[in-house]
Order: C-alpha cells, then structure tokens, then sequence
C-alpha cells in the first residue's frame, strides 16, 4: 500500500513539469484549524552577567467558512478566533500565569486563489486593554533594553515573527506563474531597518524588507495522504544603530547606539491539499538574537537576548 502511494505521488508530480497551484474555494466549506507555539527567551541587561531565562507558549483554535463564492474563484472567508491565550512560564520573580491576548476575533477576509488578502472587514468587539494583559506584558518585555529611543517595536516583531503567531493560519501566499520543484518565490513579512551593501546606495540606511522566500518542493506523503510540499524560509541580519544615526542626522560615533543587531533564521513546511490547496498541516521552527551596544560602554552588549521556538497548526 505504502509503494502504491509513493507511485501515485511520483506520478501526480513528474520532475520538471510545471504545476499552477491555486487554492480552490467551495461556498459553505468550514473548517477548524489549532494553532501551538512555544519561545524560549534567554535575556540579560547589565550590570547582569546572568541570562534569565523565560518560556511562553501560545495557543488557539479558529475556524474559517467560505460565506461567499466571487468572480475568478475569490471567496469571501469568515475567519473567528474565541481566543489566543499566552501561557507564561515561571521566571525569577513570577509565576506561571496564563492570560487571553485576543477575545472574540470576528474577521471577514475577501481572499484570492493565490492566496493573497484583498480586503478585510474587523467584527471584533473593542474591549480597552486592562493593565496586566497579555498584550501590555508581552510589549512591556519586548522594550526592556530600549534606553532614550524606543527600539521595542523591532525587538516585538522579531519575537512576533520567531512564535510565528498569525503567521501561517491561512496558509502560504502562492506563487502568479505555474513552477516546478525547486522554484522559489517571495513574499514581505515585515520590515526592519538595515544598511545597504552595494550599489549606488551603498552605506544608506533603510528601512528593509523581511523577504519570505518559498520554495516548491513537489508532491509528498502525509499520513497515508498525497499532499504538496511548500516550504518557506525568513533570514534576516542586520544592524539598526546606523539607520537611527541617520535619523538624527548625527554620526554613528555620536549616536545613542553603537549597534543594535537583530537576526532571526526560521523554516516553515507547509503541507496542503494536493486539490484544493488547503493546509493540512504547518511545521515551523526558529532561532534569533539581538545585541545592543553603547558608545559609552565597553564591555559588551548592555542588553542581550537569545531565543528559539517551535510552532505547528493543524487542521482538525
């Protein structure tokens, strides 16, 4: 039976041929999708020389329903969250807490069948944060370090990237032309400041894209099943110190930060439908680091993290 599939997949996939994947949409399909991650963060800041270490997992199920059938194979998706619920591991001075991030999430996307969002309607209730929820905490860690100039937000977007929550629910954006195994694609993620290597704009300070690139790796078995084989990967290092020198319009020698370098490497094998292209099953894993560094320090990096983590979402 085994062989019999391997010979089924070898031929639905022959080497060289090109293959259009498009996702294929049917009015009034539903389906319930869990989603789980776990980071594990080791950070320190002087005058500590210890790392702590902190663990937090994320968790939810969602469900999609094709509403409605458009033009050219569009669908409009409702896509509802009851909650994204952040589980804390013990640190130095806490306990382990578990909080709600998100309540009720109520989204109606309008999506193509390359996958890409044309449009997006939010019915979700507004509710103030409160102090102590998973949003302020998580915003609160992610701008320890910062000094005078608010660096957090790069240092939440690479944790947010590297948990990879929202990031593959609905699976991989999917390549305009027809490809064959080993062809690659590419989709921005998010962008993160970066100094140019080459070109006429060699040493200016940008504000680059996070590219995904994807790669078709052909037609595979998942339990028993014939499924394609996407698999996409982020890598990113850079420095930010000279692009926030560049906005103060002062030398990196006279800014407030020697360097502030970010990276994050992570993969992601996405397995879908072999008609319809609906993901089945997600894997991911990642690593990153950031190191800030003063000019008015000598001794290292004044603040360090390290982290890695490990996500899967799964149709149920």
């Amino acid at each position: 039976m085994h062989t019999l599939l391997l010979a089924a997949v070898a031929l639905a996939n022959p080497q060289g041929q090109k293959i259009d994947l498009s996702r294929v949409f049917i009015a009034g399909e539903k389906a319930i999708y869990e989603f789980n991650s776990r980071i594990s963060v080791d950070s320190r800041m002087v005058p500590l020389q210890t790392f702590i270490p902190e663990t937090d997992s994320f968790t939810y199920t969602f469900t999609t329903l094709v509403e409605q059938m458009k033009p050219d194979g569009v669908a409009d998706l409702r896509f509802r969250r009851p909650k994204i619920v952040l589980n804390m591991g013990e640190t130095f001075d806490s306990p382990p807490t578990s909080l709600p991030l998100q309540k009720d999430e109520n989204l109606l996307f309008t999506i193509s069948r390359k996958n890409q969002m044309l449009a997006v309607k939010d019915f979700t209730p507004r509710k103030k944060e409160k102090d102590g929820s998973a949003a302020i905490v998580l915003r609160s860690r992610a701008e320890a370090g910062a000094g005078q100039i608010d660096i957090g937000a790069w240092i939440g977007q690479l944790r947010q990237i590297g948990a990879f929550v929202n990031f593959f629910d609905l699976g991989p954006i999917l390549p305009n032309e027809p490809v064959a195994v080993g062809d690659i694609w590419k989709d921005t993620i998010g962008y993160v400041p970066a100094t140019v290597s080459a070109g006429a704009d060699k040493g200016k300070s940008i504000n680059a894209r996070i590219d995904y690139a994807m790669t078709f790796m052909g037609a595979t078995n998942l339990n028993g099943r014939a499924v394609w084989h996407i698999q996409g990967k982020i890598s990113q290092d850079s420095d930010a110190a000279p692009y926030i020198a560049q906005l103060l319009n002062v030398k990196l020698e006279r800014a407030p930060f020697k360097e502030i370098k970010l990276k994050i490497d992570g993969l992601v094998d996405y397995y879908l439908d072999h008609k319809t292209l609906h993901p089945l099953q997600i894997k991911a894993a990642s690593e990153g680091s950031v190191d800030v560094t003063v000019p008015e320090y000598s001794g290292g990096p004044v603040y360090e993290e390290r982290f890695k983590s490990r996500a899967s979402l799964v149709k149920k």
